[in-house]
């Protein structure tokens, strides 16, 4: 398969195999955007940096990565010869991503070979005239559980090195709760943790505070929102838990130092 993109009209399933990502004609660098589709990633040739729901993530080759809906992606730096396949994933598979999070693991020769037969599959439904959804979302329901498969037998390439279960479980609850719930006693609690040692242990770990990362969660959501979506600032307030608008603009601007009009402005050419 050579550079195939393939989108139905409905825009219900679409299937990108062996893309070249051109860093001119992608996102800027270091702006968060929403996945607003849950997706399979698998890595064809190449590297990508990205900021995965407040982690670093590098990508390789013989990567395959989950993203499901409403997952926060910044991406980094990419090599000249990053390749990629993506597929996206039938809304009925949401209910079963919402409790895995985000899925990341390496392939085995012989997994990398199940997942290219996968997408030969793939493509031979796409160029069927009249297909049958039906086919997509059986076959992309198959893919997910070989992921979740093969990913529990890397289970120990799923942490990240010399960081630990607990930095991560931290970072997965910001990501999850941070617009509702922005007290550090409410992390120190979900970690069976003192609020003091919490706020050492991640000063320790990543340089930054416990606050600094509950902020960062919510302007990239809000970021993400203000340059992807055409919602109005109120709305954008409201889905992340802000008592009024000016509530939201006075702490957007005290993190970024912009309005969010002034963000929407810049981050749209």
């Amino acid at each position: 398969m050579q550079n195939i993109k393939k989108e139905n009209l409905e825009e219900k399933h679409f299937f990108f195999a062996n893309v070249k990502v051109e860093k001119d004609k992608w996102i800027k660098k270091n702006e968060p955007y929403k996945i607003e589709v849950s997706r399979i990633t698998k890595v064809k040739s190449g590297w990508g940096k990205y900021i995965i729901n407040l982690r670093e993530v590098i990508l390789k080759k013989g990567n395959v990565i989950i993203l499901p809906v409403g997952t926060i992606i910044e991406r980094g730096d990419w090599s000249d010869d990053y390749t990629i396949s993506v597929v996206s994933l039938g809304a009925g598979t949401d209910s079963v991503l919402s409790s895995h999070n985000i899925v990341f693991c390496p392939l085995s020769a012989e997994e990398d070979a199940v997942f290219n037969l996968y997408y030969e599959l793939l493509e031979s439904i796409f160029t069927i005239e009249g297909y049958r959804a039906e086919l997509l979302d059986g076959l992309t329901y198959s893919m997910l559980m070989a992921t979740f498969y093969f990913a529990s037998k890397h289970r120990a390439n799923l942490v990240d090195d010399n960081k630990g279960a607990r930095l991560i479980k931290f970072f997965s609850l910001v990501s999850e709760n941070a617009c509702k719930e922005r007290s550090v006693g409410f992390y120190a609690s979900k970690l069976c943790l003192s609020p003091q040692y919490l706020c050492s242990y991640i000063k320790k770990e990543t340089g930054e505070s416990v606050v600094f990362w509950i902020t960062k969660s919510i302007v990239d959501r809000a970021k993400s929102e203000l340059g992807f979506s055409e919602k109005s600032i109120g709305d954008i307030a409201y889905e992340l838990c802000f008592e009024d608008t000016s509530a939201f603009c006075r702490y957007f601007k005290r993190a970024t130092g912009l309005t969010p009009s002034e963000y929407r402005q810049q981050s749209r050419p």
